[in-house]
C-alpha cells in the first residue's frame, strides 16, 4: 500500500527546523542573548533581537503540533508496538547517541578557547564557575517528544484517542479558546519568553505546553477537516498575529541582565520580575494562533509536492541535529575578529547549511545513517535511451 503523502505538513515541519538553523545563527549576534549565548560577540545588532522574538513563540510549538499530526498518522495506520518501536529508533536512540557530545561539549569548548579570546562570553565563564547546569541543549525536542509519544500511546490503550473523545477537541471554539487557555498555566510558570525544556528529566510545564501542542496535532489528524477550516480563518489570524506580536515586542521584558541569566541557569525563572499577566495570556494566544495560521497558509498554498521541498523534509532532521555544533566550531574562531554582526551571522548561516547539506547528501542520505533516521532512500536510476 502507498505511503500517504502530507506535503503541506512536510513542507511546514522542514521550515521549522531549518528557521532554527537562522535563528541559532543570529544569537550571538543578538543584544537579547549576549549574555546567554556560548559564542556571543561584541559585535551585535537589534535586528537580530526581532527575528528572535518573531521565530521564539511559534517555531517550536508549531513543530510540535506536526509531530503529533504524523504520530496519529502512524498510531492510525500501524499497531502500537510498532510506533513504540519506530519512535524508539528514530527519536530515542539518537537522543541517547548524541546526548554525550550535547552534555561535554561545552566544557570541550571551555578548555579549548577560554584562554585563547580576549573577549571570553559571560555563559562560558558561568561555565567556568560551574553555573550551567547540565542540560540537553537543542537535542531537548528529542527527549519531549518521546515522552509525548509514550502518552499518546497509553492514551491508546484507555481508548482515549478516538474520533469520538477527540472531537471536542476538534471544535472551532476548543480550537479558538480551550487550547490557547490550557497552554497559559504551563506558561506562567516561564519567563517571558519563555525557556527550553532542556534539562535531563522530565520537567512538569513542557507537558502542559508542548504536550498540549502535541496532542492536538495528533487530534487533527483525526479531524482534517478542522484545518481546511484555519482556511476560513486567514485573514482574521493574520490581523491578529501581526498586531499581537507588535504589542509583544514592544512590551516584553528588556533582555536578563547577568545576574539575571546567572540566576536563570540556577533554575529560578525570576517570576514576579516584569512578568505581566497581560503579556503571558497575549504570548499563549499567539503561540496557537501563529500555528493556525502556519497550518491554514501550508494547506493552501503548500500542498503541491516539490522535489527541493521534498528533499529539503528528508534532509531537515539530519540539519537540525548537526547544526548547533557546526555553528559553535564556526563562531568561536570570530568572536575576537572587528567584523560586522551582520556579516560574522551570514558567514555562520551559509557555512553551516554548507557542511549540513553536503554532509547529509555524502555521508546521510543512501547509508545506514539516513535509514536510522529517516527509512531507507533508493537512488533514482537514470533512464538511458538505446535507440540513439
Amino acid at each position: 500500500m502507498k505511503k500517504e503523502r502530507f506535503c503541506y505538513m512536510d513542507n511546514l515541519r522542514a521550515t521549522a527546523l531549518l528557521l532554527g538553523v537562522v535563528l541559532h545563527s543570529v544569537l550571538a549576534y543578538a543584544p537579547r542573548s549576549t549574555n546567554g549565548w556560548i559564542s556571543s560577540t561584541p559585535q551585535q545588532y537589534e535586528f537580530f533581537d526581532y527575528i528572535f522574538l518573531v521565530l521564539r513563540p511559534w517555531r517550536m510549538p508549531l513543530f510540535f503540533i506536526i509531530a503529533g499530526f504524523f504520530c496519529g498518522y502512524l498510531l492510525c495506520s500501524r499497531s502500537t508496538f510498532d510506533v513504540f518501536k519506530n519512535r524508539t529508533y528514530r527519536i530515542f536512540l539518537p537522543y541517547l547517541v548524541g546526548l554525550p557530545f550535547i552534555v561535554f561539549g561545552p566544557y570541550l569548548t571551555l578548555e579549548i578557547w577560554q584562554e585563547k579570546l580576549t573577549n571570553v562570553p559571560y555563559l562560558l565563564t558561568l561555565q567556568e564557575q560551574g553555573m550551567v547546569y547540565l542540560n540537553s541543549g537543542h537535542l531537548w525536542f528529542l527527549f519531549c517528544l518521546y515522552e509525548f509519544i509514550l502518552l499518546l500511546i497509553i492514551l491508546v490503550y484507555l481508548h482515549l484517542y478516538t474520533p469520538s473523545v477527540t472531537k471536542f477537541f476538534a471544535h472551532p471554539v476548543s480550537l479558538l479558546f480551550f487550547v490557547p487557555i490550557a497552554i497559559l498555566p504551563a506558561l506562567m510558570t516561564e519567563y517571558v519568553p519563555y525557556l527550553t525544556p532542556d534539562r535531563l528529566y522530565p520537567q512538569a510545564w513542557s507537558f502542559g505546553f508542548y504536550g498540549v501542542l502535541f496532542f492536538i496535532g495528533a487530534v487533527l489528524y483525526q479531524h482534517q477537516s478542522a484545518i481546511d477550516r484555519m482556511i476560513k480563518w486567514i485573514a482574521p489570524l493574520a490581523i491578529f498575529c501581526v498586531v499581537g506580536m507588535i504589542i509583544y515586542c514592544l512590551e516584553i521584558p528588556e533582555a536578563p541582565s547577568k545576574e539575571e541569566v546567572k540566576l536563570l541557569w540556577a533554575g529560578d525563572r525570576l517570576m514576579g520580575n516584569e512578568q505581566e499577566i497581560s503579556l503571558q495570556i497575549l504570548q499563549s494566544f499567539l503561540v496557537v494562533y501563529l500555528c493556525y495560521l502556519s497550518l491554514a497558509l501550508g494547506k493552501r498554498y503548500w500542498s503541491k509536492e516539490s522535489q527541493v521541498m521534498r528533499y529539503c523534509a528528508d534532509a531537515s532532521y539530519w540539519v537540525y541535529l548537526v547544526h548547533v555544533p557546526i555553528i559553535f566550531m564556526i563562531q568561536m574562531p570570530m568572536i575576537d575578529l572587528h567584523w560586522p554582526a551582520w556579516m560574522k551571522s551570514a558567514m555562520t548561516l551559509t557555512v553551516t547549511l554548507t557542511i549540513s547539506f553536503v554532509s547529509y547528501q555524502s555521508l546521510v542520505r543512501y547509508t545506514w545513517i539516513g535509514k536510522w533516521l529517516n527509512g531507507e532512500r533508493k537512488r533514482n536510476k537514470v533512464a538511458v535511451d538505446v535507440s540513439q
